[in-house]
């Protein structure tokens, strides 16, 4: 399908922002949760988000919108597995920016099934 959806666009600017996020919010780690370790999760899942963006943008792939529900579900999940709820904004960071994901995502495949196009 070349069709391409808007919603691959709100997946790649979320993408950016976890990718900036690290240097634009103020987050204090709790003693014995390291900085880096939830710098490198926006980072590398914001990577991700913007490399699955474009590829839908591209040519759109079931796939895809899977892959970015899994980053979403990750996101949502990791103040918790990563130990770093101890700090609102990166918790509601992770938690806001996964949901976006998973709701984009999720909205694409619905509005792809209904279009016969899956």
């Amino acid at each position: 399908m070349s069709r391409q959806h808007w919603q691959d666009w709100i997946i790649g600017v979320v993408g950016l922002w976890l990718i900036a996020s690290p240097w634009t919010i103020a987050t204090t780690m709790p003693e014995g949760v390291s900085q880096t370790v939830v710098n490198w999760n926006f980072i590398i899942t914001g990577v991700v988000a913007v490399i699955l963006a474009a590829a839908a943008l591209a040519s759109f792939q079931l796939w895809e919108e899977w892959a970015d529900v899994i980053v979403g579900l990750w996101l949502v999940a990791s103040p918790w597995l990563l130990h770093f709820t101890a700090s609102p904004s990166a918790t509601w960071n992770a938690v806001i920016a996964g949901a976006v994901l998973i709701v984009a995502a999720g909205w694409n495949m619905i509005a792809t099934r209904q279009m016969g196009t899956a």
